[in-house]
């Protein structure tokens, strides 16, 4: 399955990160709803077929305004993907924390 097609076709909020330590590009949800959820699952399931909590393993970080940001966590470490967004949203507040104070 083209898990990159599908994840570009669900969420109108879809972030494409710059490449991983793969050279792959991967979509980091903002504010996922259970379609995204859906699609996480999915994907989890084909790569990891002999898990059986069937949950995927994610990574999440905020910004300022309470949007959660979620991607896959074999995808890459909140270090990639945070100071990926703080260029792209051209902000320096983000935390893995969402009560933190900004």
């Amino acid at each position: 399955m083209n898990w990159y097609k599908l994840a570009k076709e669900l969420n109108r909020e879809t972030i494409w990160s710059d490449p991983n330590w793969r050279g792959e590009k991967f979509p980091i949800f903002k504010n996922p709803n259970q379609a995204d959820f859906d699609y996480l699952i999915k994907r989890h399931k084909e790569e990891f077929p002999n898990d059986q909590s069937g949950m995927p393993k994610t990574r999440v970080t905020y910004d300022k305004q309470g949007n959660a940001y979620r991607w896959m966590s074999g995808d890459s470490t909140h270090y990639h993907v945070e100071e990926f967004l703080k260029k792209k949203l051209n902000t320096t507040e983000l935390s893995q924390n969402r009560y933190d104070n900004l």
